[in-house]
């Protein structure tokens, strides 16, 4: 591939939002995320300090401008709208410096980035953008102007977005071997759907980009493992000693499910990006685990692991690390 008189390699960045080395370490010793474990075989490992309070927006912004909250300009959630009174999300237009994709695509390489934190509305690429939250209704509505561009590609995006009205109860089996109908009014096993539903519309139209669409650098955001982490974590062994063994042995598997369901896009992903791809697999932050989890009794947040965990920068098969 040439731009100019330049060879140029592809680039695929994926999210993983609160991955846990405490917790894959064992899945991967014991031969539970082979994909993973491929792109730590083949590649590199490090950690990063994390940013506090890690708020998504923050710390995956400087993820893709290189810059500390104070230079890039997006410092949480919400900032004050023009009246003065109301707020907004944070948006592209509050950064204060280019993201990556910016960069390229003023230098000609075509970029898609799906769902990346504090991107709506969507930015106009080289390419595909689809902002923040574009998966996150229990409608399929076409797309307001805000979410995708080009407004063609609208259409598209719609039919690859899932609904969790589209999944049944055996979709979620996996996570849960003995669920039953009555669980489906748990407002954790809810939160699991809504998480499959969003990690498989981010999945789809990751892959029919790099099926369909040219590309040099292709970005995408899963906050599913941490949704599905905040309702279950609890129930991750070993056994808490507030849990009976009724519940503890119905749900002791979903986080282990979870890293698993990520695993299987990844290889995906990866299989589709080629031989010659770069490839990272980040994360912002970690979660606590052991005795420190955060549990559902009065409905504990979850507890943020101050060390931020970095999954494999993971490199093409030549051993390089751009």
């Amino acid at each position: 591939m040439k731009t100019g008189d330049r060879l140029t390699a592809r680039v695929l960045l994926i999210g993983w939002e609160a991955a846990e080395w405490n917790i894959i370490a064992p899945l991967v010793e014991a031969g539970e995320l082979r994909n993973l474990n491929r792109l730590i075989d083949q590649g590199v490992i490090g950690r990063l300090a994390a940013f506090d309070p890690p708020l998504p927006p923050v710390a995956w912004t400087s993820v893709i401008t290189g810059k500390h909250p104070q230079d890039h300009g997006i410092l949480g959630f919400e900032e004050p709208a023009e009246n003065g009174i109301d707020v907004r999300p944070f948006s592209p237009a509050s950064r204060r410096c280019k993201a990556v994709w910016n960069i390229l695509s003023d230098a000609g390489l075509t970029c898609h980035a799906i769902g990346w934190p504090a991107t709506w509305p969507a930015e106009k690429l080289n390419g595909v953008a689809l902002g923040s939250t574009w998966d996150e209704t229990d409608t399929r509505p076409q797309f307001d102007s805000g979410a995708v561009w080009p407004s063609e590609f609208a259409e598209t995006a719609t039919e690859l977005r899932m609904n969790i009205t589209e999944l049944n109860i055996n979709d979620l089996r996996p996570f849960i071997p003995a669920i039953g109908a009555d669980d489906l009014t748990d407002p954790a096993i809810l939160t699991l759907g809504r998480a499959v539903a969003s990690a498989a519309s981010r999945q789809a139209a990751a892959t029919y980009l790099m099926e369909n669409k040219p590309w040099d650098f292709l970005a995408v955001y899963f906050p599913s493992l941490d949704q599905i982490i905040r309702s279950f974590i609890e129930f991750h062994p070993p056994r808490l000693p507030h849990l009976n063994d009724a519940g503890f042995e119905k749900f002791r598997g979903v986080v282990t499910e979870a890293y698993r369901f990520h695993d299987q896009m990844l290889g995906r992903l990866v299989d589709l990006a080629g031989p010659e791809t770069t490839v990272f697999v980040c994360s912002t932050r970690g979660v606590q685990t052991g005795g420190a989890r955060a549990t559902r009794v009065g409905l504990t947040p979850i507890s943020m692991n101050r060390d931020c965990t970095m999954l494999p920068p993971a490199v093409h098969q030549k051993g390089m690390l751009l």
